[in-house]
């Protein structure tokens, strides 16, 4: 039987993670980009900005200088090589890369760094 979290489209997910980030953001606990690639122009003709290969979907600045790289995923969506590649360089350099699959994920991680929400409605 395919359940609510098996049918959350990638862009859903997008929608629920920002919502949950803003509730601490007008707190003043943390600040948030959506990495939003762009194609470029080349030669009169749009094309992937390869540059930006592999950018997590999210970076999260908490209050006191730690970042958190995120990549939003599906539950069945898989990371591409450039995606694991940027998740292995951010590790490497002790920094906190997760990949979200839900919103539990996402409040699994906050409440990892001190930060929790009382009570959640999707």
């Amino acid at each position: 039987m395919e359940t609510r979290k098996n049918r959350e489209k990638e862009a859903d997910l997008l929608s629920n993670v920002k919502k949950i980030l803003d509730l601490f953001k007008i707190q003043g606990l943390l600040s948030y980009r959506r990495m939003h690639v762009m194609p470029i122009m080349r030669g009169g003709k749009f094309s992937a900005n390869k540059d930006m290969a592999g950018i997590e979907d999210i970076q999260v600045y908490l209050y006191g200088g730690k970042t958190i790289y995120m990549e939003l995923k599906t539950l069945k969506g898989k990371q591409s090589e450039a995606q694991l590649a940027r998740e292995e360089e951010m590790l490497s350099m002790l920094h906190d890369y997760i990949v979200i699959r839900s919103v539990d994920d996402l409040i699994k991680c906050l409440n990892k760094r001190g930060l929790s929400i009382w009570a959640y409605q999707g």
